[in-house]
């Protein structure tokens, strides 16, 4: 029985410890802002013929429709201790920004 009881004492004071150590090393990443913008870029002339809100997305033409292009579109996360070294994403051939604003688990980027 004083066998168990000093196993018992042990595995608590451990616990304690290991949760106390824990606390200390929080690694959760609180962000002080989150925001995008657009940078650069073109608008290209309308397509001919006339912008209807109603049917825009059904009609393939997209008349009255202009696109903006060749444009950085940015998003950006500051964290709350910032140790004033940036770092810069940067996606690959196909993608675009929406692809760092998601989460496997969530999908989707939730500031703190």
């Amino acid at each position: 029985m004083k066998k168990l009881l000093t196993v018992l004492l042990i595995v608590a004071m451990l616990f304690s410890a290991l949760t106390a150590l824990a606390e200390e090393a929080d690694t959760t990443l609180n962000l002080s802002d989150i925001g995008m913008f657009s940078a650069g870029g073109t608008v290209t002339e309308p397509v001919e013929g006339e912008y209807d809100p109603t049917q825009n997305w059904m009609d393939v033409n997209r008349p009255g429709n202009t696109a903006h292009v060749d444009h950085a579109n940015v998003l950006y996360m500051t964290p709350a201790k910032d140790n004033g070294n940036p770092i810069v994403y940067l996606h690959g051939y196909g993608q675009s920004r929406m692809g760092w604003q998601g989460n496997p688990a969530a999908g989707r980027v939730v500031p703190a």
